[in-house]
């Protein structure tokens, strides 16, 4: 990621998609957007974030402990 950003002549931000369900898209991406909060603060970052649904997810893990817990990080991310 650092070497697109810093190829890029005038980088304005970050657009990332990822799911809220699983291992990859909950802890991989919310670690992820920590970085890159942490590497460039003066950046906007637009998040689109994918939850899991009670209806659809084969897991309870997913919908009431993975997506809550990742949605109070990404806010945490957004307000500090």
């Amino acid at each position: 990621m650092r070497r697109q950003a810093e190829s890029c002549n005038a980088l304005q931000g970050f657009q990332i998609l990822h799911s809220l369900g699983g291992g990859t898209g909950a802890g991989l991406g919310s670690l992820m957007l920590s970085k890159l909060r942490e590497e460039y603060p003066d950046r906007m970052m637009a998040t689109f974030s994918i939850l899991p649904s009670p209806k659809v997810s084969e897991t309870i893990v997913e919908v009431l402990f993975n997506a809550p817990f990742i949605v109070a990080s990404l806010l945490m991310l957004i307000l500090y």
